[in-house]
C-alpha cells in the first residue's frame, strides 16, 4: 500500500501558550474558541494567567452548548430565553439544531428558543435564577462564510482570537489545527486520481485518533460534547462523488474514531481497501 499523503501539525491550544507565554506579551488579555476539550483549554488558561495573560479559551464546537455546561450555574437556573442566529446559506435552523440536547440537560428551567433574526453569529441569552437576579448574555458562535471545492457555499464553525494589548484590541478568525487536518483530507479525497470509474474503491476507511477527553453528556445517546471530524469528512466525500455523477457508486465508508492514549499524536488515517493507502494529517498535542 502507498502513502499518498503525510502530514504533522502542533496542537493549536499548545502553539497558542507558547505565544503568550513570551514577555511581552503578559498584561494581554486574550480569548480563544478552538475545538479542544475542556480539559486542555483550562490548564491552558491557568498556564497563561501565571505567565501574567488573562486568558479565556472557549469551545468552537456547539458554543451554546458549552456556555451553559462550563459558564451557567444550572442548580439555580430557574428560566433561559434564547434567540439564535440565521444565515442565508444555512439552513435556517442550523444555529438551533446546535444547541442540542440542551434542553433536556436543563430539568426543571424553562428554556424558550427564538430566532433573533440577525445573521450576526451570536445567541443571546436571557437568564432568571431562583434568588431573583437574572443576566444578559451575547455567546459567539465563530463561523466563517467560504466556498467548498465544488463551489458551494458553506458556513462553517472556526476557530477565533482576540486580543487585547496596549490599548489595541485585534479579532478575528483564526484557523485551527482540527480545520486544517479536516480541509488536507478533504483536499486529499478530492485532488486523488479515482483512475478505476466507478465504484471508485470497495471500501474507504476513515480512522481518527484524537488526544482529547470526551465530555459524557447524561442524555439518551448524545454521549459526547466532542466535535466528530469523521460525520464531516464522510458528508463532504458523498458530496465529491456525488459531483462526478448524481448515481455514483463510491464503495463503502468505514468510520472509526477513537481517543488517542499516545499523548502525542492527533492522526487522520484513510485506507482504500485492495490498493491504496492514503494516511493523513497528524497533529502533536
Amino acid at each position: 500500500m502507498s502513502v499518498l499523503f503525510e502530514k504533522t501539525y502542533p496542537r493549536t491550544v499548545h502553539a497558542l501558550v507558547e505565544r503568550f507565554m513570551k514577555p511581552e506579551m503578559r498584561g494581554a488579555k486574550m480569548e480563544a474558541w478552538l475545538f479542544d476539550d475542556r480539559p486542555s483549554r483550562f490548564a491552558a488558561e491557568m498556564k497563561l494567567r501565571e505567565a501574567g495573560v488573562e486568558a479565556r479559551f472557549r469551545s468552537a464546537y456547539k458554543p451554546l452548548l458549552h456556555f451553559f455546561l462550563e459558564e451557567v450555574d444550572s442548580v439555580t437556573l430557574r428560566s433561559a430565553a434564547i434567540r439564535y442566529p440565521r444565515h442565508d446559506a444555512c439552513v435556517q435552523n442550523r444555529f438551533l439544531l446546535e444547541t442540542y440536547p440542551l434542553s433536556a440537560l436543563l430539568p426543571g428551567v424553562d428554556v424558550t428558543f427564538a430566532a433573533s433574526g440577525k445573521d450576526d453569529f451570536h445567541y443571546e441569552v436571557d437568564l432568571l435564577f431562583a434568588d431573583g437576579n437574572s443576566e444578559n448574555h451575547r455567546v459567539f458562535a465563530p463561523n466563517r462564510v467560504h466556498e467548498d471545492f465544488i463551489g458551494e457555499t458553506l458556513v462553517s464553525p472556526t476557530g477565533w482570537l482576540s486580543i487585547t494589548h496596549h490599548g489595541r484590541t485585534d479579532s478575528e478568525r483564526f484557523e485551527t489545527s482540527y480545520e486544517k487536518l479536516f480541509h488536507d483530507t478533504i483536499s486529499a479525497i478530492a485532488a486523488h486520481d479515482w483512475k478505476h470509474g466507478e465504484p471508485y474503491f470497495d471500501e474507504l476507511n476513515i480512522a481518527v485518533s484524537l488526544p482529547i477527553t470526551d465530555r459524557r453528556l447524561p442524555y439518551d445517546e448524545e454521549g459526547s460534547a466532542s466535535p466528530k471530524p469523521c460525520t464531516r469528512i464522510s458528508i463532504s466525500r458523498c458530496s465529491k462523488f456525488s459531483r462526478k455523477s448524481p448515481a455514483v457508486r463510491s464503495g463503502i465508508v468505514v468510520c472509526n474514531r477513537a481517543r488517542s492514549y499516545r499523548k502525542s499524536a492527533f492522526t487522520m488515517r484513510l485506507l482504500q481497501s485492495g490498493s491504496k493507502h492514503v494516511r493523513l494529517p497528524q497533529l502533536m498535542q
